[in-house]
């Protein structure tokens, strides 16, 4: 039995008609959602913000604190590395899961040739992949604004 597979088209553009004419010519569909995604991306990132920092205030930290307290070394530094590592790993674990579940299933993955664009139409699960991807890259330019600078920051 084969299942059906949803696909989707990009609507990054937010002043376009969003109108797709088939290759066959033989409909012509009209998408009146031009822009859409970025609606998307700015949910999901906003959610994975969250999680990302909320994880890191009330799991990682409290967790650190708790584990060495007592020790002469540990300061706050420490408790923020630590935890800025441990939300690290959270984050590719997860990317790691949606990447299994999403593009290790796809026909395409291992034969290099099939690896361009053939049209604007996606897979639905393929572009859930992207915008998730762009949302925690999102995520990721906010918190630079979250973590403590050093006097060697960006060198």
């Amino acid at each position: 039995a084969t299942t059906a597979v949803t696909t989707t088209m990009f609507y990054l553009d937010p002043w376009s008609d969003s109108t797709w004419t088939s290759p066959d010519n033989d409909n012509s569909v009209a998408f009146n959602c031009g822009g859409t995604d970025w609606v998307v991306i700015g949910i999901l990132a906003v959610i994975i913000h969250t999680v990302s920092w909320g994880t890191r205030w009330t799991l990682w930290e409290p967790l650190a604190n708790w584990r060495m307290k007592g020790t002469k070394t540990w300061n706050v530094d420490e408790c923020r590395r630590f935890s800025m590592t441990c939300t690290a790993c959270m984050d590719f674990t997860v990317s790691a899961f949606f990447a299994n579940r999403i593009l290790l299933h796809k026909p395409w993955l291992f034969r290099r040739n099939e690896w361009t664009v053939r049209g604007p139409i996606i897979d639905a699960d393929y572009k859930f992949y992207y915008l998730i991807y762009a949302a925690r890259f999102i995520s990721d330019i906010v918190s630079l604004f979250f973590e403590s600078r050093k006097f060697d920051a960006f060198v």
